[in-house]
């Protein structure tokens, strides 16, 4: 993984493997509207649940569990999806249950991957890609 490019090591499969937990909480709801409220309740939990361990392991990462559960929060708010234009929601909606979704780009992927590892207390060092510049 480490001289693997962007492009395949934020894939959709990847996703689909590293995002479980969140992608369980939507595919077993029956509405969208369902699928928003338990997604909310698992991240303020999570949350709530992580900073109250007493283990020095994830206590060095609490800001992150803390910061990646405000940004989900943020994600999740109809308000947020009027504002984009964009409903990530319905994305993890279509992918939760098998749905084609062309339009979605590494760049989204890497972004649910880094966010579900985040509030799982998972932290994988984040290295800059050297994109070569056009001439």
């Amino acid at each position: 993984m480490p001289n693997e490019p962007i492009t395949e090591r934020y894939t959709r499969e990847r996703f689909l493997n590293e995002g479980k937990a969140i992608l369980s909480i939507i595919e077993q709801a029956q509405t969208l509207k369902e699928a928003r409220r338990n997604l909310y309740a698992h991240v303020t939990e999570g949350q709530f649940e992580k900073g109250g361990m007493d283990s020095s392991s994830i206590n060095t990462f609490l800001h992150v569990v803390r910061d990646c559960a405000r940004i989900w929060r943020g994600i999740l708010l109809s308000s947020s999806e009027k504002a984009a234009g964009f409903s990530v929601l319905k994305a993890l909606w279509d992918i939760s249950r098998g749905n084609d979704r062309p339009d979605l780009q590494p760049a989204f992927y890497a972004d649910m991957i880094h966010l579900s590892r985040g509030l799982a207390g998972k932290l994988a060092p984040l290295r800059t890609e050297v994109m070569p510049l056009e001439s």
